[in-house]
């Protein structure tokens, strides 16, 4: 099964401002349900899967199928919807949906918790050109480290890097 970690940053790696609004531009909005509609699956936090469904992503997305990492219940969840609470878990669910790629969409928590357990194939990374105070991190502080091999960079839309790593397996 292949991972793909997908990012939008400040290039002072912030992720969204503290009211988890995310300010990224409409190429970078563009690009992931294009993504997203292609793999027709992703795994989400909790406050990323509430603040998706609270604003009618979903059905911008191609209604995908989800799988939240929480542990906390969710009422009235969507067939195609799961709850689950590990990583691992994660995958596993997605896997017996019969898909073969994921995506890993947005927040902290999640983005931390895979990298550390090493489920992460490939990062795809927007760079936006803005700058966030300190609100939400693209990785919590954590003792984890890798190597990453470059895949492939271009600039797109109003001054945007858009960055393909592979993560490195020789650690």
């Amino acid at each position: 099964m292949r991972t793909i970690l997908f990012l939008a940053s400040s290039i002072n790696w912030y992720i969204a401002r503290e009211n988890h609004e995310a300010p990224w531009s409409q190429e970078v909005w563009r690009y992931y349900c294009e993504r997203v509609r292609e793999m027709k699956n992703m795994i989400v936090g909790r406050t990323t899967y509430d603040l998706m469904r609270s604003s009618g992503e979903f059905d911008t997305l191609g209604d995908p199928f989800t799988v939240v990492l929480t542990w906390r219940p969710i009422p009235d969840m969507p067939p195609n919807h799961v709850a689950v609470r590990s990583c691992e878990e994660a995958l596993a669910t997605i896997l017996s949906g019969g898909f073969q790629e994921a995506i890993i969409a947005w927040g902290s928590t999640i983005n931390t918790g895979f990298l550390e357990r090493n489920l992460i194939d490939e990062i795809h990374l927007d760079l936006e050109p803005i700058v966030l105070g300190a609100w939400v991190p693209m990785i919590w502080a954590t003792e984890y480290e890798t190597r990453l091999s470059l895949l492939s960079c271009q600039t797109v839309g109003d001054g945007i890097v858009r960055l393909r790593y592979a993560v490195c397996r020789d650690r």
